[in-house]
């Protein structure tokens, strides 16, 4: 079943299986590629921020460690 969009670019319907809008060219592929990794990039910072607490507590856990077998 087709469904029909606005063109991000000139506002125009078009078939949401379109490549690219017949009225004005506007590549839609990129667009949605570009939704795409702009919802993959927002999950990033909280990975990021994980590791990065994982990494603290691992290097305080050694640290600790270390200091209690004295």
């Amino acid at each position: 079943m087709m469904g029909m969009i606005e063109c991000p670019q000139c506002g125009e319907e078009i078939s949401d299986q379109a490549n690219s809008c017949p009225h004005c060219g506007f590549s839609v592929r990129v667009a949605r590629l570009g939704r795409y990794l702009e919802r993959r990039q927002g999950e990033h910072p909280i990975t990021y921020k994980a590791l990065k607490f994982l990494f603290m507590v691992v290097v305080f856990g050694v640290v600790f460690w270390l200091l209690m077998r004295r």
